[in-house]
């Protein structure tokens, strides 16, 4: 019948592979243009999806749409795992831009009963030329349209990142030899930065890197910068390795999902110098930020200086307000 899957009694749940297959919601074709490998079948391609974590198993979804403030981060499931788990709330989810639930019910009003969910039930109920479930469009495009689309944007990315620049993806760089070194070594070339700066990451590409970039143009050269990625499912690793390959005072850390606590903790432990600056992602230095930060510490013999971020106005009625109890900034420190 349309729209029949395989019961879920039949499927391990704890099993992101297996529910990916049985669902639908991996598209192999996809999976290979984003990963630039070949696959026998879905699941060897789920199981891809899986190891790779920072994959979209398919062009329909994305995991930064499904879950309120991260639900299945939280839980420590693959997001679509908690997608299909989550039965009385899938409906209300819509797991990517272009997919409304509530367009789907109208057109498929047994989708609200699919073991899978609406996009589940969408996809095994629709052909090539059934439009995209969705409104924001301003005219109707055809799944088979965005699908030819979807997979082309992916390879198109693919040969960008790793042919032209092959080091953007691959695994993290080793921390340098030179900061390894015991400190009882006594050569020229042993010399440790001056300051250890720390950032923590997750799930936000975009930010990544011009947050970075700031530091990079910092006229205060004397710098290590320590990346530690929060167990990212996005892009936000490959954005970080790819910068330090082309900047060797950039070391980049990989940890499970974890608090920002933890990870500017691990960032701590691979920093060598004697000053530590906090970059909080997000936030551009101004160019001469460290040096300044650098030099009131030095002229004032205090252990930690902070610096801030204020509007500054003629009259309080040109001021910037600001939303009720939101924070200013969260200000760098050295």
């Amino acid at each position: 019948m349309r729209g029949e899957r395989r019961r879920p009694s039949q499927v391990r749940l704890d099993d992101a592979a297996e529910v990916m297959v049985a669902s639908g919601l991996v598209d192999l074709d996809y999976v290979a243009a984003q990963l630039g490998s070949t696959f026998g079948s879905p699941l060897e391609a789920a199981r891809a999806v899986v190891e790779a974590g920072d994959v979209s198993p398919h062009p329909l979804f994305e995991a930064q749409w499904i879950g309120r403030r991260r639900s299945w981060q939280r839980a420590g499931q693959h997001p679509v795992l908690w997608y299909v788990a989550e039965r009385r709330r899938r409906n209300r989810i819509a797991p990517h831009p272009l997919v409304d639930p509530r367009i789907i019910f109208a057109a498929y009003p047994e989708a609200r009963h699919h073991p899978y969910g609406a996009l589940s039930y969408w996809l095994s109920a629709s052909g090539p030329g059934t439009p995209l479930p969705t409104r924001i469009l301003p005219r109707k495009v055809s799944w088979a349209t965005y699908r030819a689309a979807a997979i082309d944007a992916a390879t198109q990315w693919r040969e960008e990142v790793v042919r032209e620049r092959p080091q953007l993806v691959g695994p993290t760089p080793a921390l340098p030899d030179l900061l390894r070194a015991s400190p009882a070594v006594t050569s020229p070339a042993v010399t440790s930065p001056a300051v250890t700066v720390v950032m923590a990451a997750q799930d936000a590409g975009p930010l990544v890197h011009r947050t970075v970039a700031s530091l990079q143009a910092q006229s205060f050269t004397d710098w290590h910068l320590v990346a530690v990625d929060r167990g990212s499912v996005d892009d936000t690793a490959a954005v970080l390795q790819g910068v330090a390959a082309f900047d060797d005072r950039i070391t980049v850390v990989r940890e499970p999902r974890c608090g920002e606590a933890r990870a500017l903790n691990v960032a701590l432990e691979h920093g060598t110098a004697e000053h530590v600056a906090f970059l909080p992602l997000g936030r551009e230095w101004l160019p001469d930020m460290l040096g300044d930060l650098l030099a009131h510490a030095h002229d004032s013999g205090a252990a930690a200086v902070v610096a801030g971020a204020g509007a500054v106005a003629r009259s309080r009625h040109e001021a910037p307000r600001r939303a009720p109890g939101r924070p200013r900034d969260r200000a760098p420190a050295a």
